[in-house]
């Protein structure tokens, strides 16, 4: 896995709205948590990675670097792709 870096201010005002921040996004990014990758159709260059947090779907737009790290931009829960992934998931 490439190695992750973030805005330590931004990753304040995450972990203060959701209750989680940009490192816990990243460990469960290393692991089965991440359900898929996806180019991001506003931003060309830019991809968002959909990670399941508890019984959630989280989306995290991030930027691929020139170095190898990726820059992990935001996050936010995202009820489409919770949907999605809960019609899509075997009960």
């Amino acid at each position: 896995m490439p190695e992750f870096r973030w805005d330590f201010a931004k990753d304040a005002r995450l972990r203060e709205a959701y209750g989680i921040g940009f490192e816990e996004i990243a460990r469960r990014m290393e692991t089965a948590d991440l359900l898929r990758v996806l180019p991001n159709p506003r931003y060309p260059g830019q991809q968002v990675a959909e990670v399941l947090v508890g019984n959630y779907v989280y989306r995290v737009p991030m930027q691929p670097e020139a170095t190898g790290t990726v820059r992990l931009i935001t996050f936010y829960p995202s009820r489409r792709a919770t949907r999605a992934w809960r019609t899509r998931r075997p009960l």
